[in-house]
């Protein structure tokens, strides 16, 4: 199955609402051109072979992990920001991974912070991406899907 783009947004929203206590919206734009971003990727391995990452601005960033932390954006720190994407992206990714054919696991959240990111996802096709807004900033949550090699399935038969 294939999550939709229905889907996510109601995954993101109860995310959004549970962690953070901060209401999304669908989003009318699917870029970020803000400076620097922050950008939270897992992958779900098994029967599925997908990745799942969320992308915001600084802003954004900041504004989420002060919410996750009871403190201000100014007041937040670097490795807070860092946590709370990579927390918000596990739990994204965790319900994505629910949807999906079992068995599955999902891995621990790796997360960037640069300027002008792209992440590419080797011999993987976007199966869905969607904007949202929170806090007046953008989140893009894309899911890709990559294909399963076919010894992938024979080793893990053996073990």
């Amino acid at each position: 199955m294939t999550p939709s783009s229905d889907d996510i947004t109601e995954i993101a929203r109860e995310v959004w609402s549970a962690m953070l206590g901060l209401e999304t919206e669908v989003a009318a734009t699917e870029t970020l051109d803000s400076g620097s971003l922050f950008t939270g990727t897992v992958t779900i391995t098994g029967a599925a072979d997908s990745v799942v990452s969320i992308q915001t601005t600084d802003v954004g960033a900041r504004a989420y992990a002060a919410a996750m932390f009871g403190s201000t954006a100014d007041e937040v720190a670097d490795d807070e920001v860092v946590d709370a994407i990579g927390e918000l992206t596990n739990m994204v990714g965790g319900n994505i991974k629910s949807l999906l054919p079992e068995p599955s696991r999902l891995s621990l959240p790796a997360v960037a912070q640069g300027q002008k990111q792209h992440l590419y996802v080797p011999g993987a096709e976007v199966l869905n991406q969607v904007a949202l807004s929170s806090e007046g900033e953008h989140v893009l949550i894309t899911v890709w899907s990559r294909p399963i090699p076919e010894n992938a399935t024979q080793e893990s038969d053996q073990s």
